[in-house]
């Protein structure tokens, strides 16, 4: 799981939407666990996002 990597165009749009799903699910998964609790909501650094 990397920040640098969600900047990679990919040319499947299917694959590139499985793989942010998945860094999205793991950094959740990995926050939970740290912290005990449920994650509710999560935002991007610096307020980057797209309307993905």
């Amino acid at each position: 799981m990397g920040h640098k990597n969600l900047a990679e165009h990919y040319e499947n749009a299917e694959f590139e939407k499985k793989f942010l799903n998945h860094e999205i699910v793991a950094a959740r998964d990995i926050i939970e666990k740290q912290l005990g609790n449920k994650v509710k909501f999560m935002v991007w650094p610096y307020g980057v996002y797209t309307d993905r």
